[in-house]
């Protein structure tokens, strides 16, 4: 399979990078802890990508402002409280604490986080506007810097001096310190980000954050290594020594080294469950809820789906209830909504139809294709979880008159094509960094943000109802508006099929204490190692 120019040029740059890094398995020493995950083909940059394993790398290197407790709430972290809001809620002013400082011992300063923001608005820092900067578009300043019509420095963005900042809102925005919380939001070091001769070795060979562990290196087959930092502002040392982050290019592989024991925690895939779970490594699992919801998304331009007759027709197209049954043996939950169990905004009325194949085909007779309707997906290489869903999706959907080719690509590529909007049918998994409808809806479905996930919905109520829920500091009237919106998008327009929820299953060997999986996403600064 032809890769893409980004997989190929990453790829080539991770070459050059192992050159000069020494060998992952280099003699060690001192409690260290194994983590095995797909390989992700992929840079520790959450400037540039949306997903949770490099997020359990990233988040233990490059810290956001805030953080969340163990029941998603808002804590400070970088900062010695929660902001000063002004009486309109569009002026937020923080104060940084005393004495955090990064990796190559420099002070963390108001003009660190400036750059955050100034790189995720601004394409001419970094070469690309950050994966993840709708989340934060309501800042003063940030749309003109996106679309190019203004240069310079963020205008919403003041340093009053080294520890003191305000940012600037368009508008009230209720959940703005929710999302200063998200691993997108991690303070680098701007003097080193800048003082890098090479930006696209960022995240690969040079990393330079204020977290509980330094980037040590990264090896583009065997994976990531960090070191406890001896230094942490935060005024402890980890227990674990050392972090290892194997890559695998197969959940087979993985699951084969931990039984050797060299390795301590792995996601188990489902279609493993049935086995692990009756036997020697039953003890072994653990299972975590997840704020999100699996589901799939058509594209609604450049392909059939732009009919809602076929996106209806596709609805009774799906036997949801058969995957769940089958691909996640019952595990998960049948899901009908695009918003998880928990999250304010989620509409008891919206019911996807069942499986009716013979009421798929007279739909699609309606809409011009008597005689059927080829459809090309795409999903993620490296899971036999995800091969065993096309199946079945392919087999009962061929009943209903979809005859649909499913495309494996890596992970690289897959992202690249669905950020471009290019995708025409794609499973996926979102998940909610905090209970706000928000997080999940508005860069999924706004028109400006549609493109991302190759939904490419374009609809002007949708965008209202996001924007004035946006605004809005009334929790009732927020929690209205999304259920319109989920009505609207999934229950009328068909934007996405969603048919369960998110579930992690994680193996995790004893002699590890307290490991912590945050919504999806590992934690391991406060863990230990039973020797």
């Amino acid at each position: 399979m032809k890769k893409s120019v980004f997989s190929l040029a990453l790829l080539a740059l991770m070459s050059l990078v192992l050159v000069s890094c020494p060998s992952a398995k280099q003699e060690e020493s001192g409690k260290i802890l194994r983590v095995g995950m797909i390989n992700p083909n992929a840079k520790l940059d959450m400037h540039l990508y949306q997903w949770s394993d490099l997020m359990s790398i990233s988040d233990h290197v490059v810290q956001p402002l805030f953080a969340y407790d163990d029941n998603l709430n808002v804590v400070p972290l970088l900062t010695t409280d929660y902001p000063v809001i002004s009486e309109d809620g569009r002026l937020y002013t923080f104060t940084l604490k005393e004495g955090i400082t990064f990796h190559d011992g420099s002070p963390m300063t108001s003009a660190d986080v400036q750059f955050l923001f100034q790189r995720m608005f601004d394409a001419s820092v970094s070469g690309q506007i950050a994966i993840a900067s709708g989340s934060y578009d309501m800042i003063v300043g940030s749309k003109e810097l996106m679309n190019g019509t203004a240069s310079g420095d963020l205008r919403g963005f003041t340093i009053i001096d080294d520890r003191t900042f305000s940012i600037e809102l368009e508008m009230p925005f209720a959940p703005f310190i929710q999302n200063l919380a998200m691993s997108y939001a991690g303070i680098i070091s701007k003097n080193a980000y800048l003082n890098t001769a090479d930006k696209e070795s960022w995240g690969i060979s040079t990393l330079i954050g204020s977290g509980p562990y330094t980037f040590k290196q990264y090896h583009h087959k065997d994976g990531v290594t960090l070191l406890a930092n001896e230094h942490y502002w935060g005024g402890f040392r980890p227990a674990i020594d050392q972090l290892n982050f194997h890559f695998f290019d197969d959940p087979t592989t993985a699951l084969l080294e931990y039984e050797s024991g060299n390795i301590d925690i792995v996601e188990l895939t489902m279609d493993k469950y049935e086995e692990y779970s009756s036997g020697r490594f039953a003890s072994h699992i653990q299972k975590k809820d997840i704020l999100g919801t699996y589901m799939i998304i058509v594209s609604f331009t450049n392909s059939p789906f732009s009919d809602v007759k076929v996106r209806e027709a596709f609805a009774y197209a799906l036997d949801r209830d058969l995957i769940v049954e089958q691909v996640y043996k019952n595990i998960l939950d049948k899901n009908d909504n695009f918003l998880p169990k928990g999250i304010p905004g989620r509409n008891p009325n919206v019911k996807l139809p069942a499986y009716n194949p013979e009421k798929a085909k007279q739909l699609l007779n309606e809409a011009g294709y008597p005689n059927g309707i080829d459809i090309e997906a795409s999903f993620r290489t490296g899971n036999q979880t995800r091969r065993q869903l096309w199946t079945l999706i392919q087999a009962k959907a061929k009943d209903a008159g979809f005859n649909i080719t499913a495309r494996e690509m890596d992970i690289g590529q897959h992202t690249e094509l669905s950020n471009k909007g290019e995708l025409i049918m794609q499973d996926a998994g979102w998940i909610a960094s905090f209970p706000d409808a928000d997080d999940l809806m508005y860069t999924f479905f706004h028109s400006s943000w549609s493109h991302l996930k190759s939904s490419n919905l374009k609809n002007d109520r949708v965008d209202e109802l996001l924007d004035t829920a946006r605004q809005s500091t009334d929790p009732e009237a927020r929690r209205l508006m999304y259920e319109e919106v989920e009505q609207i998008v999934v229950g009328d327009n068909y934007a996405v099929y969603p048919y369960a929820n998110i579930k992690k299953i994680y193996l995790v060997q004893p002699r590890v204490q307290n490991p912590v999986f945050l919504n999806g996403i590992g934690q391991y600064w406060m863990s230990d190692l039973k020797e």
